[in-house]
């Protein structure tokens, strides 16, 4: 039996807490082929879908 499941996973992470500097070279440089979108408060056209967070 032959079962293909379409799917997709969907990760969030609070980067101020991610340890990003304790990373090796090699692990930030894979980590950062992974994060798609980064949301920012740092502007005042910032936040998401119209909510500042």
């Amino acid at each position: 039996m032959n079962l293909m499941i379409d799917s997709s996973v969907t990760c969030n992470l609070n980067s101020d807490v991610v340890p990003y500097n304790d990373f090796t070279e090699k692990f930030r440089d894979e980590f950062d082929c992974f994060v798609c979108i980064k949301f920012t408060d740092a502007t005042e056209d910032g936040g998401l879908f119209g909510f500042r967070y």
